[in-house]
């Protein structure tokens, strides 16, 4: 079985970071295991396929997301808006970070899982969306609370929320295929005028 002791986390880890630069088709269980110095063996001990060991990998990076992004930004005490601002300013920061550690610019983790599988995997799929409500959720509840301080009138928080991710994922999509971080920080900075938008008028008969 070889180092059982932590083989299971060595192989999300390797999954986390391989699914994320090659794609879910781009890499297999024996690569996943070179990677995470694990045998296959312990593989099928640990997950029944590679999908598994691919949900089990989205659990810790949304994890992760929520610990060092999410939560302490959207989460936060400061204004509602501030704070949506500072959430597009920090997935740029985190995009530039990737840039310049790792020579590219690599978009959404969950949206380009989402974009490969979505038609192959509906449990995949379920849970990338899922992921995607519970940011719209935090995002409706900073809008609605812009609502009632006042900072904002006229919206839908849950439609404007909706469009605030589905904008969140159109530039991620751009600076992966430009592979240009900057378009995150030219881009991001409409995020909060997209957040307090209104509804566009109903077309006349």
């Amino acid at each position: 079985m070889g180092r059982t002791s932590n083989a299971r986390e060595r192989l999300v880890s390797s999954a986390v970071e391989r699914i994320y630069a090659r794609g879910y088709q781009g890499v297999g269980i024996d690569e996943l295991c070179r990677h995470a110095n694990v045998r296959k063996g312990s593989f099928y001990h640990f997950f029944r396929s590679k999908r598994d060991l691919a949900l089990a990998a989205l659990e810790l990076r949304w994890a992760l997301a929520k610990q060092h992004l999410v939560e302490p930004i959207l989460g936060s005490g400061a204004p509602p808006l501030e704070r949506i601002g500072q959430f597009f300013a920090a997935i740029a920061e985190a995009s530039t970070h990737e840039k310049r550690t790792t020579g590219v610019c690599g978009g959404c983790a969950f949206g380009n899982l989402s974009a490969e599988m979505s038609s192959h995997d509906p449990q995949i799929r379920e849970r990338v969306r899922q992921i995607f409500d519970d940011i719209a959720s935090r995002l409706e509840r900073a809008l609605e609370e812009a609502v009632r301080r006042g900072d904002l009138a006229g919206i839908s928080p849950p439609e404007n929320a909706r469009a605030v991710v589905a904008f969140m994922e159109g530039i991620l999509l751009l600076s992966r295929t430009y592979d240009d971080p900057s378009i995150l920080k030219q881009l991001g900075q409409k995020a909060v005028a997209l957040a307090g938008s209104h509804p566009a008028a109903s077309p006349g008969p």
